[in-house]
């Protein structure tokens, strides 16, 4: 794969895998993060220990796995918690705390898959899986995980449709295209509007033998630098 294109805003205490192409515009990473080829996520979203497919879309003012407070201990604050958030440079705070917080580099991963459309100002709730294909809708509160290809949307987030019929679903899910390079497949208009040419065409080629696997260019993006490493769906 030739192309070489990653736009990803340097922060402090970065760690984030991303393969080309890819685009954050002003998105905030935290912890252990990565970002698949062809995705992109809007400007005011923020990401924590997350992993996201390939081909995702993902819009503005999203939150991918925020900081929950527990609601069982004397307070919902801080300092109940493994977390300094803001005040890891005060003195009176850290007396308070101590020292290492609790489930320090243990805390549980949100993991979004290929294909997902993800709508403006969402919420998704720390620990889910979100399947391929799913779509959210915009201002969603999702507390449970969503299936593949299921679209859902509302404050909590209840299921809507899915995108296809079983059947579509499930050679969508088998085919995993996301895997392999579009841009040698040949793909005409009416198969990449049609999901039924598409599929048609894609499982011809696979069943041929005649599909490559994407090897994009991958970076880990780490601090102020960034080394290559190899792609997170090889």
């Amino acid at each position: 794969m030739d192309d070489y294109f990653i736009k990803i805003q340097q922060q402090k205490a970065l760690h984030l895998v991303v393969e080309s192409p890819a685009t954050s515009a002003n998105c905030r990473f935290k912890g252990k993060c990565s970002l698949g080829a062809f995705s992109y996520v809007g400007a005011g979203s923020a990401v924590s220990n997350t992993d996201i497919g390939r081909y995702c879309s993902i819009a503005t003012g999203v939150q991918i796995s925020p900081t929950s407070h527990p609601t069982d201990r004397f307070t919902t604050h801080l300092i109940a918690f493994a977390n300094k958030g803001p005040f890891g440079e005060s003195a009176e705070f850290n007396r308070i705390v101590g020292g290492p917080r609790l489930n320090n580099g243990k805390l549980p991963r949100t993991v979004v898959g290929h294909d997902v459309w993800i709508g403006a100002n969402s919420i998704i709730k720390r620990g889910l899986s979100i399947g391929h294909g799913a779509i959210v809708g915009a201002g969603a509160v999702v507390t449970r995980d969503v299936a593949p290809y299921e679209i859902v949307g509302g404050v909590a987030a209840k299921r809507i449709r899915s995108r296809f019929d079983e059947e579509t679903v499930n050679r969508l899910s088998a085919l995993e295209w996301w895997l392999y390079d579009l841009s040698r497949c040949g793909l005409a208009d009416a198969e990449r509007e049609h999901v039924q040419r598409f599929l048609d065409k894609m499982e011809t080629l696979k069943a041929n033998g005649a599909l490559c696997r994407l090897s994009p260019h991958t970076l880990l993006f780490k601090d102020d630098a960034s080394e290559p490493v190899q792609p997170i769906y090889p």
